[in-house]
């Protein structure tokens, strides 16, 4: 496996956490309403807020890697390109 191929996986992977991490959120919020004690309540609220936050933070980093990847993919498929049309002119007969 390539560096290429490690980056995109390891971005897979981060995607399909903070999915799960979303999941479970959705889920801390559906059991909180639940909550009677208001201080109870109040501190789970607090919690939501900063996993929302951690989540909300960690989805930033994905996008801007998901970007970067893709920029760093652009600019070595145009490299490449010059690099093969030079091939086919010194290939082409003269």
């Amino acid at each position: 496996m390539d560096a290429r191929q490690r980056r995109e996986q390891r971005l897979q992977e981060n995607r399909a956490s903070v999915d799960r991490m979303r999941t479970t959120l959705e889920k801390m919020r559906a059991d909180t309403a639940k909550i009677q004690d208001e201080s109870a309540k109040a501190a789970a609220l607090g919690n939501i807020e900063l996993w929302q936050m951690q989540l909300d933070t960690m989805q930033r980093n994905l996008d801007a890697n998901r970007e970067a990847m893709q920029k760093r993919n652009d600019l070595i498929k145009q490299r490449q390109k010059p690099q093969s049309e030079e091939q086919e002119k010194s290939a082409a007969p003269k």
